[in-house]
């Protein structure tokens, strides 16, 4: 759980300098005689506009965080602590990306949103089930 709060800081490095290596090369390997190697302006923004905003990623971050604490936090409490931290910089992390580094993100109706609620009315029957499994276990607290 640790690793998801510095997650998002990861992928936008990796990202950030992919997409800067393809810009340097485009623009400085392979051009004697112009500023591009693109042949189309159709290619030109592809390379020098942010990468598409992918949603569904975002989504299952999400989810894997509170599924994750929801099922071992009746016996790892500080795994609330984490997940909230994580969801936090994740939260904020994504607000300053669609603004200044995404490319516009297509429009998507409520229904993704919806869904994703339902998924979450689980997480605490999830928390219920392994909370009484775990409380109830005698060998987990020798």
């Amino acid at each position: 759980m640790l690793f998801n709060i510095g997650w998002p800081f990861i992928e936008f490095f990796i990202w950030c300098v992919y997409y800067k290596l393809m810009r340097i090369k485009d623009t400085l390997f392979f051009s004697w005689k112009r500023d591009t190697e693109c042949k189309v302006i159709q290619d030109y923004v592809d390379i020098h506009s942010g990468p598409q905003y992918l949603i569904m990623y975002r989504y299952s971050f999400v989810l894997n965080i509170v599924y994750t604490t929801f099922m071992f936090g009746a016996g790892i409490p500080i795994l609330f602590v984490i997940a909230f931290i994580a969801i936090l910089c994740f939260y904020v992390f994504e607000r300053l990306l669609l603004a200044y580094y995404y490319k516009k993100p297509t429009m998507i109706d409520e229904k993704l949103n919806a869904k994703a609620i339902k998924i979450l009315i689980f997480a605490p029957l999830l928390y219920c089930a392994f909370g009484f499994w775990m409380y109830n276990n005698p060998q987990i607290f020798k």
